[in-house]
């Protein structure tokens, strides 16, 4: 992990920012994508698709998705899958502390300008531009790759671990099972 001089790093209180970053895991840098994957999701990339309740948005590489994520967001989608890039348009707003998205991506995720998501974001590696910059996400970001701010000017992005966003998104979304003991079958 490799921050530049303006980075802003911020640990558990009392421990300094730098005690937040652990260079050169040898675990995770073992693992292929299918075992980062389940590392943190619990499922595998093919059984995430296959749960109910999962939508596929139909993104295009290096077109904006702003409005096709959104509509998913708005109508209480909490797992979306993207199997291409995924490029989200300045101003883009997806989940809310109480309602978090969980965004898994199959490629590059590039962010531009003032991007707010509260969730959790998985993909190849993260690119966040634009002339103005801002914005943030909320809750943990997964890569496999690099995060690059390529903002010219402005405040760049907020990278927030938040667990509480977590627990809500983990409580919220997933398949559902009966609990042994609590049906019959008869």
């Amino acid at each position: 992990i490799d921050t530049d001089a303006g980075a802003y790093l911020i640990s558990r209180a009392g421990t300094p920012g730098a005690e937040s970053v652990i260079a050169d895991d040898a675990t995770l840098s073992a693992m292929t994508r299918q075992q980062f994957f389940k590392a943190y999701a619990g499922v595998d990339l093919a059984t995430f698709r296959a749960i109910p309740g999962v939508r596929e948005v139909p993104c295009v590489a290096a077109v904006d998705c702003s409005a096709a994520m959104a509509t998913e967001a708005v109508h209480g989608t909490g797992m979306l899958h993207v199997s291409t890039d995924l490029l989200l348009g300045a101003g883009t707003v997806l989940g809310s502390p109480t309602e978090p998205v969980l965004l898994v991506v199959d490629g590059v995720v590039e962010f531009a300008d003032d991007v707010k998501i509260h969730g959790a974001v998985f993909g190849n590696r993260l690119t966040w531009g634009g002339a103005a910059g801002g914005g943030f996400v909320r809750g943990a970001v997964m890569l496999e790759g690099n995060a690059v701010n390529t903002c010219c000017g402005g405040a760049g992005p907020s990278l927030v671990y938040d667990k509480d966003v977590l627990a809500y998104l983990s409580l919220f979304t997933g398949a559902f099972a009966p609990v042994p003991g609590s049906w019959r079958d008869y």
